[in-house]
């Protein structure tokens, strides 16, 4: 994991594992550093100063802000399991389901803005887009931990919030402004 914000978020989250954190020894204390260092000790989590090069030579996105962070995978659900976890907790699901995003950046931003929009999953085809990579986590700044991304086809997934009853809106260029469609209730949204 490559970035403060990410880090931030997977420490505090709790969803995986975290093994290591590597920070560039010349980072000054902020509130970020400075909360990346309260919680690796708050969790037992190693944390290593190291050289700037050290950290441009494990970077596979080439824009880590002065941290890494070695974590185990995000658990993946199927879309049946995120919708029965969120019937369990008496919350009505807010799905969104993303064709052909191809480009990572692209699956990142829609990751982030799915967490400020309280958007319980992405739904991405497994054959047309992006999965779960490092770039797609850095750009999401921490969204990919709060929000599920579900690899699953796309029309099962629709066939399935359908029976559930979950009512499904298309966004559309030409359609109503957002703000003049009710989107309350259960929602899935279709962008793409």
């Amino acid at each position: 994991l490559e970035g403060r914000n990410v880090v931030v978020e997977v420490l505090q989250r709790s969803r995986r594992s975290v093994h290591c954190i590597w920070m560039d020894e010349r980072a000054r204390p902020d509130a970020k550093v400075n909360e990346i260092e309260r919680l690796a000790t708050l969790k037992g989590v190693r944390l290593v100063r190291v050289p700037r090069p050290d950290l441009d030579g494990r970077s596979l996105t080439g824009v880590h802000n002065g941290v890494l962070a070695w974590a185990e995978p995000l658990p993946t659900l199927s879309l049946r399991e995120v919708l029965e976890d969120l019937y369990a907790r008496n919350q009505d699901p807010f799905i969104v389901l993303v064709d052909e995003v191809n480009y990572e950046h692209n699956l990142g931003a829609i990751l982030r803005s799915a967490m400020g929009s309280g958007v319980h999953a992405v739904v991405v085809p497994v054959r047309r887009g992006k999965g779960l990579t490092p770039i797609v986590q850095r750009v999401a700044m921490g969204g990919a931990e709060a929000v599920t991304l579900v690899r699953e086809g796309l029309s099962s997934a629709l066939a399935m919030l359908r029976r559930e009853g979950i009512r499904v809106v298309g966004a559309d260029m030409g359609g109503k402004a957002y703000w003049k469609v009710p989107m309350t209730g259960s929602l899935a949204l279709v962008l793409g």
